[in-house]
């Protein structure tokens, strides 16, 4: 495990809660990027994942421009500027191709050496919405 970093339950917890509460993400993109961080195993493996083309249109947008736009810096999230701050170098990278998208959670895209994983539709959608609080706490 040389190189890779631990990271306590509460800064993967508040990561999820960052990606949950995103403006710049749609519902089923918080469930993708919440699905990619967990397959992250708390960001101790560089990952990537092909969105499957036969994926509806609507589903497949919120995936690419999601994950673009919780990086940029003219959008709300700033995600990689929280990332920088708990010290990993593993981002979330999105790339399109014709009617699909790879998506990486790695230190650079298109990276070789990430794991590739399996696009998991269900366990995508069973990916819960409310906060890491909210659940804890009983609302919602």
């Amino acid at each position: 495990m040389a190189g890779r970093r631990r990271f306590s339950r509460e800064q993967i917890e508040a990561l999820e809660d960052l990606l949950l509460l995103s403006k710049d993400l749609g519902s089923f993109g918080k469930q993708f990027a919440t699905w990619l961080l967990a397959q992250s195993k708390g960001l101790t493996h560089n990952i990537c994942v092909a969105v499957p083309s036969d994926l509806p249109k609507e589903e497949k947008d919120q995936i690419g421009y999601g994950l673009h736009d919780i990086a940029s810096s003219g959008c709300a999230t700033h995600i990689d500027d929280v990332m920088r701050a708990m010290g990993t170098k593993k981002r979330f990278h999105v790339a399109g191709y014709r009617q699909s998208y790879k998506a990486w959670l790695s230190a650079k895209m298109f990276d070789p050496e990430a794991t590739p994983i399996t696009f998991d539709l269900e366990a995508i959608k069973r990916q819960p919405l409310l906060t890491n609080f909210d659940r804890r706490h009983g609302h919602g």
